[in-house]
């Protein structure tokens, strides 16, 4: 469905963007080429590009005679911590094998970040990585309208869920939380830099925001909602102020329209499923409180809850919830079925797990603050854009409230990637730089070196 505009997007690339072309394929590779695709296709495209990364970042540096960036000491520590007590929890656990597999699948998902680290110096690399959100967000959106304009109205509004479908990727809600993310980044882009833009590049973002907004609507993610509403609130708050006035006026609008109109209303209502607010994760919520009671310490291991479903079930057997349970046993994936990041690493990993979901938007929230002090004494249009990156990172994390997935899930690299491209940019700019001649053609001169770093204060 997808295979046509992806193929013109690469010819784009590639003619565009030269030598970086093989950077913006190769994680491209990670995020569009999904196993419901195939497997074998998508195990060539992680080891091909994790292959093409690891040559730009450690064979091209040692022909340049250039050091490699040291990745902050807290970041570093960071990262220990969840590995070790993550392999720790999977020696307790009662599936040591799955719970390695997991512990495999992450440190190998910090080696990526890592090569995207190291590839990633400047502003380009800022608007390279920004790109490859948007461009992924784009041909989930393509494929999305592809299959309901396929499906029709009237299959969708027959399923059990009503209007939701999704088009690269099996799970719906992942599709849904891509597309937030490359909405935000082209709002993010017309809030700081539509102004300065030819009347032909803004109509085009127009009708590219249009189709993103049909792909969300489409999705019917409410996690997703909330990442776009919280950062469009935001948004129009630090950049657009005089909007606020007319947004409050809509609101009040609709309010309005509303109370005098009960069948939009319960329009509304059966959209956004309002009847069922919580859906399955009340549920998946309770089941993970009981194990985190019976497993404090260390919890249940990494990536067994499944395992579990049915020893913390708290509904009758045979009931409609019991029947979400079981569909949600058959054919969801192992990782993240908590359906909130912090209870989801506070069942699985215990009282460690815990510690690092509130430590990482620690680090985002820290290096994030440094990164916009630091980049608005140099640019200050480039700092509006550090700002457009870390609010879409805290958007994230309150859209985890109801969605485990998207931050830290084991090495699920289409989903988790998106977030760390924004983090990697914020360490960069909250750091010190090289000198010249340690740096690539392109990196931050030595001028710019005299901010301290989070890391280092």
């Amino acid at each position: 469905m997808v295979i046509l505009p992806l193929g013109v997007v690469m010819y784009f690339i590639i003619s565009k963007t030269g030598k970086q072309a093989l950077v913006y394929i190769a994680i491209l590779g990670f995020l569009l080429i999904t196993s419901e695709w195939n497997d074998l296709f998508r195990k060539i495209a992680i080891f091909g590009g994790t292959a093409v990364l690891s040559y730009l970042a450690f064979f091209k540096s040692f022909y340049e005679k250039r050091k490699l960036k040291p990745v902050p000491k807290d970041i570093t520590a960071f990262a220990v911590f969840v590995l070790v007590t993550s392999a720790i929890s999977s020696i307790l656990s009662i599936n040591p094998a799955m719970g390695f597999n997991a512990v495999i699948k992450q440190a190998f998902f910090y080696y990526l970040v890592f090569l995207i680290y190291q590839i990633s110096y400047d502003y380009d690399s800022m608007k390279m990585l920004s790109a490859i959100t948007f461009i992924t967000a784009l041909a989930v959106t393509a494929g999305t309208l592809v299959m309901f304009l396929s499906l029709g109205w009237a299959a969708i509004l027959s399923a059990d869920a009503g209007l939701r479908t999704s088009g690269v990727y099996e799970n719906i809600n992942a599709a849904g939380s891509i597309v937030a993310l490359g909405t935000v980044v082209l709002l993010g882009y017309l809030f700081t830099f539509g102004s300065k833009a030819e009347k032909k590049y803004k109509y085009l973002s127009y009708f590219i925001l249009l189709l993103f907004t049909a792909a969300l609507l489409i999705t019917n993610s409410r996690a997703s909602f909330l990442l776009v509403g919280f950062t469009v609130i935001m948004f129009v708050i630090i950049f657009k102020r005089h909007l606020v006035k007319y947004g409050a006026a809509g609101l009040l609008l609709l309010a309005f329209i509303l109370a005098i109109s009960p069948q939009l209303d319960e329009i509304i209502e059966v959209y956004l499923r309002l009847d069922r607010i919580m859906n399955i994760r009340d549920i998946l919520w309770r089941m993970s409180f009981d194990a985190i009671a019976d497993n404090p310490v260390w919890g249940i291991g990494p990536d067994v809850f499944k395992e579990y479903f049915y020893k913390y079930l708290p509904v009758m057997m045979g009931s409609y919830p019991e029947s979400k349970v079981r569909y949600l046993y058959e054919v969801a994936g192992t990782s993240g079925l908590s359906h909130n990041f912090l209870l989801y690493r506070f069942t699985e990993l215990g009282i460690p797990g815990l510690i690092s979901a509130l430590w990482l938007p620690f680090l985002y929230f820290r290096y994030g603050l440094t990164a916009y002090d630091v980049t608005k004494e140099r640019d200050p249009q480039k700092a509006k854009f550090i700002l457009v990156l870390f609010l879409m990172g805290i958007g994230i994390f309150l859209r985890s409230a109801f969605e485990s997935i998207g931050i830290m899930t084991y090495g699920w690299i289409m989903l988790d990637l998106p977030f760390w491209f924004f983090f990697v940019i914020l360490v960069n700019y909250s750091q010190p730089d090289y000198s010249p001649a340690d740096t690539v053609k392109g990196a931050p001169s030595e001028n710019e070196s005299q901010s301290p770093s989070p890391a280092n204060q």
